[in-house]
């Protein structure tokens, strides 16, 4: 992974609040990542890999978050010193700490009713908005596969393989493009501040799931479960 930022990406970044980076992992790379993610869910779910196509997207959503927990080998990959540096040099900040990542996919078909993913793909905000944790500062989108059909497009989701966009945290997210394609996979990384609170966050789905980590609500991030990534 080598990747370097200039003037040129700080100055759209600071403009635009986004920007895409081609081939962030390479195709190994990016293979290993959807095999370990799929290992992590089957182990989660109970279920053998041939059962993982039928998973709906809200079974994906929620039950792909903070995956780097469960293995070894993906938080390598996420968790790489490089990106998160990216991030930094993009903020113009010395400290990033790993929030979370979280697992979307394209719904497949509409559903009957409203579903927590269909909420919250609809619902209106900010990445920060949308986390119990706070300080978010700046998401990253890795496409591992791309959704259908192709020619649906979205600024917060890159249609290659291994890139991945940063954006961040105070932006409007749009994620309705999810509502109108179908499959793929995207894998988003939260990059969080050096000193970030646990929060009661109504419009986070998995507000109340760092509870199974033992934290409670005002505490700070530890190092040991949310790994300060970037220090400089």
């Amino acid at each position: 992974m080598k990747f370097s930022t200039d003037k040129s990406h700080r100055d759209y970044f600071y403009k635009h609040g986004v920007i895409e980076f081609d081939e962030l992992f390479n195709a190994d790379q990016v293979h290993e990542m959807d095999v370990l993610i799929g290992q992590i869910l089957c182990k989660r779910l109970s279920i053998q890999p041939n059962k993982l196509a039928r998973l709906s997207p809200e079974e994906f959503f929620l039950h792909g978050y903070n995956l780097f927990r469960d293995d070894e080998s993906l938080k390598k990959l996420l968790l790489h010193r490089r990106l998160a540096e990216i991030a930094a040099e993009l903020l113009e900040v010395q400290y990033l700490r790993m929030g979370f990542d979280q697992l979307f996919v394209g719904e497949t078909e509409p559903s009957k009713f409203k579903t927590i993913y269909d909420q919250f793909l609809h619902q209106e905000g900010t990445l920060q908005e949308k986390s119990c944790i706070k300080p978010v500062v700046c998401g990253l989108n890795i496409c591992i596969e791309p959704a259908q059909p192709s020619e649906m497009t979205s600024i917060l989701f890159p249609k290659t393989p291994g890139s991945g966009v940063f954006f961040k945290a105070d932006i409007p997210l749009d994620f309705q493009f999810l509502t109108q394609v179908s499959g793929g996979r995207y894998l988003m990384i939260a990059y969080a501040d050096r000193r970030t609170v646990y929060i009661l966050n109504e419009k986070d789905p998995h507000t109340h799931l760092l509870k199974r980590q033992g934290y409670v609500f005002g505490d700070l991030l530890s190092d040991s479960l949310n790994p300060l990534i970037c220090r400089k």
